[in-house]
């Protein structure tokens, strides 16, 4: 999942825009989020000839960063390393998905060209943020950072339903293999009718749990009949 190795066998440039996007989209949240939510801040340090910030992380002060220098210009300009990585990377595989005819063949707008375009709209209105504040003297600022923000509300609204969505889907993937190995460490469940092994007890009491937790009471017609989940398909 780190490396995106199941991309890199399906080709190099692929697999070239899958990272710069994902590096990206990483980069940009963990430097959004702790900042939202106040898990990272920053304070003045050392005045004079050689000034300071003092960066604090749940409210410790984890080190002095100089104000001038590379360090201080990539810790404060991490959100345009950030689009630096996404619009290239957007780029890539857009060109893919306009050359390629398998991919052109069964591609739908919605869910492989729409987060393409969000990407790249997040992306660009926060270079043009950066543009503005250290060229344009902030001119026109505000209502630039309204149409990023709104870019990044409608990139977050759409996460569910689009191939954004791999964010939370192959770590699911991932975490699924695990369930079915530790599955097969204990014992089968068997169907009380057809008597066939159709699923791992686990899996089953497990999905009594959620079911119960939920509200949901899928009892047969007898009271001390065992719930319709317990039974084979073919049961």
């Amino acid at each position: 999942i780190v490396v995106q190795a199941f991309v890199w066998h399906r080709g190099i440039s692929r697999w070239l825009g899958h990272m710069l996007i994902a590096s990206g989209c990483m980069l940009a949240a963990a430097v959004t989020f702790p900042l939202v939510f106040g898990w990272v801040h920053f304070e003045h340090g050392r005045t004079g000839r050689d000034p300071t910030y003092v960066a604090h992380l749940f409210g410790w002060p984890m080190g002095e960063i100089p104000l001038r220098g590379v360090l201080s210009w990539l810790t404060f300009h991490a959100l345009v390393v950030a689009s630096f990585l996404v619009i290239p990377g957007v780029m890539l595989v857009m060109k893919r998905r306009m050359s390629d005819e398998g991919a052109k063949s069964t591609q739908r707008f919605g869910r492989d060209l729409l987060p393409l375009a969000l990407l790249f709209a997040v992306a660009f209105s926060g270079l043009l943020l950066w543009i503005g504040y250290e060229w344009l003297d902030g001119y026109h600022y505000g209502a630039l950072a309204q149409f990023h923000a709104f870019t990044v509300i409608g990139t977050l609204l759409y996460l569910p339903f689009g191939k954004l969505f791999h964010v939370f889907q192959r770590p699911a993937t991932l975490g699924i293999s695990y369930y079915e190995a530790a599955g097969k460490d204990v014992p089968a469940q068997r169907c009380p009718v057809s008597h066939e092994e159709y699923a791992s007890s686990l899996q089953v009491a497990d999905v009594n749990d959620v079911l119960g937790e939920l509200g949901f009471d899928y009892r047969a017609v007898r009271p001390e009949a065992p719930k319709w989940q317990q039974y084979s398909p073919r049961g």
